[in-house]
Parts: C-alpha cells; structure tokens; sequence
C-alpha cells in the first residue's frame, strides 16, 4: 500500500489516500480549511460516501507520499469521533438480535 496527500487549490482541503500497488484507493479523507473532515467509512451529510472512482498515479507532481504512520493516526482520530455514536447503536443490538437493512455503497476493485 502507498499513502498520498494532495493539498488541493485554496477552499479545497487536504486530501489523504491510501492506494494499492495499482492505484486503486480503498481509504480516503478529506480535511477541510474549517476542520470538517469527511472520510470513506461514514456517509456525509453533503458529500455522501467519497472515494476516489478511479486508479491514482502515485507520480503525479501533487501528491505527496506520506508514511502509513501518519496515515494511520489521521483516520484513527476520525474513527474515535464516532465511536460514541457506534457503542450508543451497539447497545441497541446485542449478539444474535436479528436485523433488516440494505446496502447503502458498495465499493469494489474492478480488474
């Protein structure tokens, strides 16, 4: 895996990714000028679910390769901002409570 930021043109955030070997991205973040952070895993109330639909090249100028150090604290800090909310809905269905639903995105690697 490869980690990239690409600080965009003003207004446009700080955008984060984590790519495989071609490309394809299966995480990605975008910090806002105004601290809004908007991330893969949590639907956004404006944007919905955001992930890059195309493979990125690593080599382009503007981005900028990053450790997966880094990455890696980026998206844990927005994990525990919704933790509260995950636990709170948890304890609405302990194990073996049975539930409906539907599949709201779905992301996939195309070959």
């Amino acid at each position: 895996m490869k980690y990239l930021k690409d600080i965009q043109e003003s207004g446009m955030g700080t955008w984060y990714f984590e790519i495989d070997n071609a490309g394809a991205a299966y995480r990605q973040m975008v910090y806002h000028d105004d601290d809004i952070c908007i991330t893969s895993n949590r639907k956004h109330h404006s944007y919905h679910f955001m992930l890059a639909e195309h493979p990125l090249d690593a080599e382009e100028p503007y981005y900028e390769e990053i450790s997966q150090q880094e990455f890696e604290m980026l998206w844990s800090e927005q994990l525990q901002l919704g933790m509260e909310d995950w636990r709170n809905t948890k304890s609405l269905f302990p194990v073996g409570t049975r539930v409906e639903g539907y599949i709201e995105a779905f992301f996939h690697k195309v070959p």
